[in-house]
């Protein structure tokens, strides 16, 4: 019998590095073997640390890989006409509780929230993208802010029943940068709250941060694989401090009722979140 593989639950290096070289097979829908043409591939979205597990996912080295992909394909084919996956990560669970570098990472895009390690305010968040690229997307959203209107139809093309002609629109023009993807409205106090978080946490420090977060959560990760009937997830993999288990015959609501009126504050998650 083949010996039963438990998964990490985080990307797997060798196989992701398998569909960058086009040696990587996968089932069609319609039962037949096929293998990835690795052209087709065009974004690449990890999410660093998810929000029902306590891995961490290698975004550095994911990153190397498509950089040394894209390098190849710009040597072979010319950078005019070079086939480049793009690579897009979710740092939502990681950013403020350890360090996390665009220019490690090798990302094209990173997104993150304000209230979550950060200990900003809720509905705050922030986008980097690589100016290599930012001019190059349209906002899927726009406004007068990230694209102020530069021109508008005259007022001799306004007639009743008369269709403006294609010359003869609103035009916009995108500002350069990220700024494009930025909205007029905003809620400026919870803008400052994010600040204020973000300069609290350079204060203190990412690492001493990091530290403080990684000994408390192996101590409980610890503690609870002690009790008779409790299962901590991803245990193996877990470097950060979403520490997620369940516990045997029990609802999560049940457990979570529980513990909070013991004054512990703690989440339910689908397993498909």
């Amino acid at each position: 019998d083949p010996t039963p593989v438990r998964s990490t639950g985080m990307v797997d290096l060798q196989v992701f590095d398998s569909m960058l070289s086009g040696a990587y097979q996968y089932k069609s829908t319609e039962g037949v073997y096929k293998t990835l043409d690795p052209r087709e591939i065009a974004i690449v979205c990890v999410t660093h640390v998810p929000t029902n597990s306590g891995i961490v996912n290698k975004v550095e080295q994911i990153g190397e890989l498509i950089a040394a992909y894209n390098q190849k394909q710009k040597q072979k084919d010319g950078s005019q006409r070079a086939h480049y996956i793009k690579y897009l990560v979710d740092a939502c669970q990681s950013v403020g509780q350890m360090e996390v570098d665009v220019r490690q990472i090798q990302c094209h895009a990173l997104v993150a929230t304000g209230r979550k390690y950060l200990r900003g305010p809720r509905g705050t968040g922030f986008l980097y993208i690589a100016s290599e690229i930012a001019e190059k997307i349209m906002p899927s959203h726009i406004d007068h802010y990230g694209c102020p209107v530069t021109s508008v139809p005259s007022a001799e093309s306004y007639q009743d029943g008369v269709q403006l002609e294609q010359n003869n629109v609103i035009n916009f023009s995108p500002r350069e940068g990220a700024t494009r993807f930025e909205f007029w409205e905003s809620n400026v106090a919870n803008r400052l709250g994010l600040g204020e978080a973000v300069c609290f946490a350079l204060e203190r420090g990412i690492p001493e941060i990091n530290h403080a977060i990684l000994e408390k959560s192996v101590n409980l990760r610890k503690e609870l694989m002690k009790i008779p009937g409790v299962a901590v997830h991803h245990y193996e993999t877990s470097k950060c401090g979403i520490v997620t288990f369940a516990v045997a015959n029990m609802d999560s609501r049940t457990v979570q009722g529980a513990l909070w009126r013991r004054g512990f504050e703690t989440s339910v998650v689908p397993a498909t979140s």
